[in-house]
């Protein structure tokens, strides 16, 4: 075969390249994805070596479902991490219980939703099936899940303003007068250069700091006849419990057993306010082995057989379950933009229905072991249009590439401490991205808002959405069952929009919207 120019023209067999620039546009794709991918692990507490194992196998699943026609690379979703924070919540009073198998569950739930949309469209058609996901619900949905995270990205910022701002200064900049790589992964060269600046700071200007917190261990509630409701979980502390009890018989007190912890972190000229890293995640890389396994018995769902609170294990699940509906649009709207990237119809042939069951079961597999939930990326089509390389060969030695990484727990341990600051500066772009993307799958699709049918559902799903999120709770408790304010809004929104008439949403009918639904950067 004669070798060819990349860029020059389309390439569908990169083997014309020759095999040493295959395996480096392999490498770039992996890392025009890896940004974004390890992020989601970093922002949620999930293992990011079990992350980049799922999304190289997840990666190579689609494909194969797929027949191996579709350029895709599947990576962390950012729609879940308001789910994943929603799930921990459950277990801040049982901070000893793991919350990442029920979580997983919960996604696990959401990835077959996929498979479910995938055989109505094989049934019934893409047009038909899309009628019960117009702009009017999954917009409003979208810029929600965005302004719900805006929040916790904060936060992140407020361990040190400067290294979240220089970490946006950075994405912006490439983002916007980037040239070629650059301009393709802005994620990634925000997270390095970010991460870099605080290393050198952490190095020549790093002085520790200790910071303590109180934690609260064991509590009992006291009420009437207290001495039967002592919990035996605080028998050190009974006697002193009962004598309290001897005296305040009438009335409802809520004891608590504390502890302290102490923790120490490196900040900047010795200010807590410009914190870097802690000697925690310091120790963490130089204790980790350079080969290891991906992933751990505990955090996987098959650590729940037996040992399962089912109403927590329903929450998770209906807390998780109704994002897929938004994942889903992203998904429609990744393999239509790609298509027209590559000059191939991927929803005719191999069919939507290949595409949503490859993604829904790469979804599924991820989080039965703790990884998070995959979706199809933006940004592989912004490789495809630089390169012109269109080869799906090409996907999956990026893919392998992801799985060998992740038997390097060394790699994953440098990742993981990363500064929080960094992550609060590329996450308030990201989060700020889906509300934005919202506003514009609403705008592209002309919804028309001189019509009440539309003011109603769009006010109920934000109003609910927010409202519930940033309650003194934080969510909708019924019985045993609790619903994120983001869950409650899109079922809201669905069941308004089957019901109220004049329903008038032509799935196609407008390419540039139904493709604009897109997270990333």
């Amino acid at each position: 075969m004669t070798k060819k120019q990349i860029g020059s023209e389309p390439i569908y067999d990169a083997r014309s390249l020759g095999t040493p620039r295959m395996l480096v546009l392999g490498l770039q794709h992996m890392f025009a994805m890896f940004g974004a991918t390890v992020l989601v692990p970093a922002l949620t507490g999930l293992d990011v070596a079990t992350t980049l194992l799922f999304a190289g196998l997840g990666t190579l699943l689609f494909h194969l479902l797929t027949k191996g026609k579709v350029p895709a690379f599947l990576g962390s979703s950012f729609a879940f991490i308001g789910g994943y924070a929603a799930v921990q919540k459950l277990f801040v009073d049982n901070p000893e219980m793991n919350w990442i198998p029920y979580a997983g569950v919960g996604v696990v739930c959401a990835g077959l939703m996929y498979v479910v949309l995938a055989a109505l469209v094989k049934a019934f058609g893409a047009r038909k099936v899309m009628r019960f996901f117009p702009p009017i619900v999954t917009g409003p949905v979208i810029i929600c899940i965005g302004l719900t995270l805006a929040n916790s990205a904060i936060n992140n910022c407020e361990a040190n303003w400067w290294i979240a701002v220089l970490a946006i200064v950075i994405v912006v900049s490439c983002n916007i007068w980037g040239k070629g790589m650059i301009k393709i992964v802005p994620i990634l060269l925000g997270v390095v250069g970010s991460y870099l600046v605080a290393v050198l700071l952490a190095t020549f200007c790093g002085e520790t700091v200790e910071f303590a917190s109180v934690n609260v261990v064991q509590s009992a509630t006291l009420s009437g006849n207290l001495g039967s409701m002592i919990n035996d979980a605080i028998e050190p502390a009974a006697e002193a419990l009962k004598a309290f009890a001897a005296q305040n018989g009438e009335y409802i007190t809520n004891i608590s057993m504390t502890e302290t912890v102490t923790s120490k972190v490196i900040c900047a000229f010795g200010n807590p306010s410009m914190k870097l890293f802690t000697e925690e995640a310091i120790q963490k890389i130089k204790d980790a082995a350079w080969i290891g396994l991906p992933f751990a018995m505990k955090d996987t769902v098959f650590s729940l057989f037996g040992n399962c609170d089912l109403g927590t294990l329903g929450s998770a699940i209906l807390i998780m379950m109704p994002i897929a509906l938004a994942t889903m649009v992203e998904h429609i709207g990744d393999i239509c933009a790609i298509s027209s990237t590559v000059g191939e119809n991927y929803v005719e042939k191999p069919g939507l229905h290949r595409t949503l069951m490859g993604d829904g079961l790469a979804t599924a597999m991820a989080a039965l072991f703790g990884a998070p939930a995959n979706t199809t990326y933006g940004e592989n089509t912004g490789v495809l249009a630089m390169t012109k390389v269109y080869d799906p060969r090409v996907i999956r030695i990026a893919a392998v590439l992801a799985i060998l990484f992740s038997f390097c727990p060394k790699f994953a341990a440098i990742v993981s401490a990363m500064p929080t600051a960094t992550i609060g500066g590329v996450s308030m772009i990201l989060y700020g991205m889906i509300s934005a993307v919202g506003v514009r799958n609403v705008v592209e699709n002309q919804v028309d808002f001189t019509r009440n049918r539309n003011i109603i559902i769009a006010a109920l799903i934000m109003s609910l959405s927010l409202g519930i999120t940033f309650s003194g709770t934080g969510k909708l408790v019924l019985g045993s069952i609790s619903l994120t304010g983001l869950a409650v809004g899109a079922l809201v929104g669905i069941v308004l929009n089957a019901v109220l008439p004049g329903n008038d949403y032509q799935f196609g009918k407008s390419e540039q919207g139904d493709t604009s639904v897109n997270f990333k950067v």
